[in-house]
């Protein structure tokens, strides 16, 4: 949505950098069920990283990717 290229197959990549508990999967999934309370109009894709996991993941393209486009909130 922030590059203005909305299709009808678009989603809402979501990168979560912060030092949660527990695990990733209980994360995501604590994620969907908000999206889901808040009838989003598009899917959401959480991707969430530990701070540590989030600096030594930062150099594979799609991660130079995310650093381009994203924005922060």
């Amino acid at each position: 949505m922030a590059r203005g290229d909305v299709h009808a197959l678009s989603d809402i990549d979501l990168l979560i950098v912060a030092d949660f508990k527990g695990t990733r999967r209980d994360l995501v999934e604590q994620i969907l069920d908000i999206a889901q309370d808040l009838k989003l109009t598009f899917p959401v894709e959480p991707l969430p990283l530990r701070p540590e996991e989030f600096q030594s993941a930062r150099k594979p393209p799609f991660f130079r990717h995310i650093a381009r486009e994203a924005l922060e909130v």
